[in-house]
């Protein structure tokens, strides 16, 4: 986590994250809400996804602040024969 937050001091136009099951812990989720509000702060999240469940939480809580809106979100099968799909998705700044 402290290596996220240092990324984000810095400028940046674009964050990609691929997160472990649980998803993003709740202090890099709201790291990135509070980034938007930087006059060069980063204008795109690609977001992939191995767990449904936390993608979803971690959604809820990027576009519930209003600073992110969910572009794209696609499913793709990475492992044929396993039973999950990895998720990626778009995010953009609303402002």
């Amino acid at each position: 986590v402290i290596k996220e937050a240092n990324v984000l001091s810095k400028d940046c136009e674009v964050l990609i994250v691929d997160p472990p099951r649980k998803g993003l812990d709740e202090f890099v989720t709201k790291s990135f809400i509070d980034a938007t509000v930087r006059i060069n702060g980063p204008k795109l999240l690609v977001y992939v996804s191995c767990g449904f469940d936390a993608f979803i939480r971690d959604c809820d809580a990027l576009v519930g602040s209003g600073k992110w809106k969910l572009v794209k979100a696609e499913g793709h099968l990475l492992f044929p024969g396993a039973d999950a799909i990895e998720t990626l998705a778009f995010f953009r700044t609303t402002s």
